[in-house]
C-alpha cells in the first residue's frame, strides 16, 4: 500500500482499489485515498498511512453507543458498547491496514444516518449519507451490494424523502456517488467486465451449494 500511496503523493491518480478476495473484481480506490489523507496528517510511513484505522475504530465505539441508545435502555446500551469495545475481532482488526477494517465505522455511520433521516430529513444528511455510501461501497463487496439496497428499501416509504430527493440530485450526481466513474473505464483496457465477474462468482458459489 505504501507504494500506491507514494504514487498518489507524486500526482499519479489511482482508479482501482484492492481486488475482492479470489476474484478479478476491483473495488474502488477510496481505501488508498484514506491512507493518503492519513499520511498527510501522520506522515508517509507504513504506520502513518495506517493510523486512521485505529482512530476510526475508536470513533466507531461512540457511534455504536449513539445507535443502540436509540433502541435499548441506557444500561443495556452501556453493556453492549463495553462488549463491543473489548471484542477480540474489533481489537484485532484495528491494529493493521486492510480495506475491510474501517467498515464498522462506515456501517455504523450509515445506520445512524438512515435512522436520523427517517426522523428528520434534510438534504445535508442525504449528502453525508451519499458520502458514507460512496466510501463504504469501495471498502467491501458486501457493502457495494447491501448499502444501496438497504437505503432504497428503508427510505422508499418516507414521504419527505420524495421532497428532499430533487434537492439532493441538484447538489450531487447520484451515479458518481454510488459508483466511482474511474473504476469502470479503468477496467476496459484489461477487458474485465466487473458485472460479469460478480455474476460468474455468484454462479460458481450457487453451483457448489447445489453439489
Amino acid at each position: 500500500d505504501i507504494q500506491i500511496v507514494e504514487q498518489i503523493k507524486n500526482g499519479e491518480p489511482i482508479y482501482l482499489g484492492p481486488k475482492a478476495g479470489g476474484t478479478k473484481f476491483n473495488l474502488g480506490p477510496a481505501f488508498y485515498y484514506l491512507e493518503y489523507l492519513s499520511g498527510l496528517i501522520f506522515g508517509f510511513s507504513p504506520s502513518g498511512i495506517a493510523f486512521f484505522i485505529p482512530l476510526l475504530s475508536i470513533a466507531s465505539i461512540y457511534l455504536f453507543y449513539l445507535l443502540f441508545k436509540k433502541i435499548f435502555s441506557q444500561k443495556i446500551t452501556f453493556t453492549l458498547t463495553f462488549l463491543y469495545a473489548i471484542s477480540f475481532f474489533a481489537l484485532k482488526y484495528s491494529h493493521f491496514a486492510w480495506n475491510p477494517n474501517p467498515t464498522p465505522f462506515f456501517v455504523l455511520s450509515f445506520l445512524l444516518l438512515i435512522y436520523q433521516i427517517r426522523e428528520n430529513q434534510n438534504w445535508k444528511k442525504f449528502l453525508l449519507l451519499g458520502l458514507i455510501i460512496g466510501i463504504g461501497t469501495q471498502l467491501h463487496t458486501t457493502l457495494l451490494v447491501a448499502m444501496p439496497i438497504f437505503t432504497f428499501l428503508t427510505l422508499r416509504g418516507c414521504a419527505t424523502v420524495n421532497n428532499s430527493l430533487p434537492i439532493v440530485l441538484n447538489k450531487i450526481n447520484t451515479r458518481e456517488t454510488f459508483i466511482p466513474p474511474p473504476v469502470l473505464p479503468a477496467q476496459a483496457p484489461i477487458k474485465i467486465k466487473m458485472t460479469k465477474v460478480v455474476f460468474d462468482k455468484l454462479g460458481q458459489r450457487l453451483k457448489s451449494v447445489e453439489e
